[in-house]
């Protein structure tokens, strides 16, 4: 493919992109990539939790499990949320805090 021919295609991808987002707009854009973003490390937690559970003692796991808690929190996951703060609750008590 001609090099002219490279530049014409990727000056047409650019200005879709462009009209892309502002035909969604920018902030809306960033919502969804934030939420992407969010959603994102909540499920690395979980993944920290099960390395935690496997290689730790109980407090380890009681504290991630706290932590994949929040992160449900802040993706505003209400569902993963409330089953995160079970699990912290069972882990507490195998760590003898509760």
């Amino acid at each position: 493919m001609k090099k002219s021919v490279k530049i014409g295609i990727g000056t047409i991808i650019l200005i879709v992109l462009i009209n892309l987002i502002l035909y969604c707009g920018a902030e809306s854009f960033t919502d969804m990539e934030l939420d992407r973003i969010e959603n994102e490390l909540a499920r690395d937690s979980e993944e920290q939790y099960k390395i935690a559970k496997e290689n730790g003692d109980a407090m380890d796991a009681y504290l991630q499990a706290g932590l994949t808690a929040q992160a449900y929190l802040m993706a505003n996951d209400k569902e993963n949320y409330n089953k995160w703060k079970e699990i912290e609750k069972k882990e507490a008590k195998n760590a003898g805090l509760r």
